[in-house]
């Protein structure tokens, strides 16, 4: 799976709640929670290429099964 990037303005969010009020350590904190879990979201997160060989395995593993399907037909109309 190939990993996406997104850009998180780290500096922007600080200065936004530091100039609500809220304490630089405390801001901080907010800050870098919010970036570990904006993290791992994007660790598990599919991307659009993902979704394309995802879909080129399942038809090609359908068409396999029409196949086999196919024959199972063909040997019960023959030999059933």
């Amino acid at each position: 799976m190939t990993t996406a990037t997104f850009t998180f303005d780290t500096h922007k969010y600080i200065k936004q709640l530091r100039d609500k009020g809220i304490s630089e350590p405390q801001t901080e904190a907010i800050v870098d929670v919010v970036t570990q879990c904006r993290d791992v979201d994007m660790l598990s997160a599919a991307t659009k290429a993902d979704l394309r060989e995802l879909e080129l395995r399942l038809k090609l593993h359908l068409d396999g099964m029409i196949v086999a399907l196919g024959g199972v037909l063909i040997a019960v109309k023959y030999f059933g």
